[in-house]
């Protein structure tokens, strides 16, 4: 649920940043406003009362736990695909506006102008929206996944939502401009599912060292600050349709532990 509210929050961002460009004002408004957000969830962090944390030898972190889950396959394999999911996601998400100016011509001027009516009035171009759905339909996919997993099982959601986020955005990278939008926020829908299906099947495997597996695997979230730079360069040098491949053979990564991974779900 956490992680779904996460996407809700990126979906409205957007919406709120054209609500404030609508009425006039700068674009940098928007971090008072963040700074404000920020000050009211400190406080309330303040004032919260949560309870002792027990650290028992279980919970410790060795060395030598590390040293062996390094040595392991399937603790390699989904650190890998962590790394790997997380830099698809934001590697996706991140040039999906620059993918939409290069490639179709579209800036993120909005699709209202200043004194229209609710709701056109904040509605912004469809860059920026495609970026806001993508993130929306991400969180709307985390709350809603419960049913499909408990009726078709973890590995099979896993394999389905792999093989979606793919074909979405295949159908994002090479499709005309509405097809773009629909199979970038599509790709977000699909990409719901996979950080907690990676995680959990990868910590249910091994009946001891989990909190350290647990660690390594949020480790390896770092991929999400390396893939994007990464796509970057590569657009710098052939172009963001061809650099839009890269986060692309990370999802085919995703889809291959899907298929032929060994943690164990059931």
């Amino acid at each position: 649920m956490t992680i779904g509210f996460c996407g809700i929050g990126a979906f409205s961002g957007p919406f709120f940043l054209s609500a404030i460009q609508a009425n006039g004002q700068p674009w940098q408004h928007i971090y008072g406003w963040f700074a404000l957000l920020c000050a009211i969830l400190a406080a309330l962090l303040v004032s919260a009362h949560f309870p002792a944390r027990v650290v028992t030898k279980a919970g410790e972190v060795r060395f030598a736990d590390i040293a062996k889950l390094l040595k392991h396959p399937v603790a390699i394999t989904y650190c890998l695909a962590i790394f790997f999911y997380v830099g698809a996601e934001v590697g996706t998400a991140s040039w999906i506006v620059k993918f939409f100016q290069q490639v179709h011509g579209l800036g993120v001027t909005r699709l209202a102008s200043v004194g229209e009516g609710l709701p056109m009035h904040s509605l912004p171009g469809l860059p920026v929206l495609t970026v806001s759905l993508f993130w929306g339909l991400q969180g709307l996919g985390r709350l809603t996944s419960a049913p499909g997993i408990r009726k078709l099982g973890a590995r099979s959601m896993l394999r389905l939502y792999a093989l979606g986020s793919t074909c979405c955005l295949l159908l994002a990278i090479f499709g005309q401009t509405s097809l773009t939008a629909i199979g970038f926020a599509a790709c977000g829908f699909f990409t719901s599912v996979l950080f907690t299906l990676l995680f959990s099947g990868a910590v249910n495997t091994f009946a001891e060292f989990r909190g350290t597996l647990s660690g390594l695997l949020v480790t390896a979230s770092i991929g999400g600050a390396v893939i994007p730079p990464l796509v970057g360069l590569t657009a710098d040098h052939l172009g963001i349709r061809i650099a839009m491949m890269v986060p692309l053979l990370c999802f085919l990564y995703v889809l291959a532990v899907s298929v032929f991974g060994r943690a164990k779900y059931e």
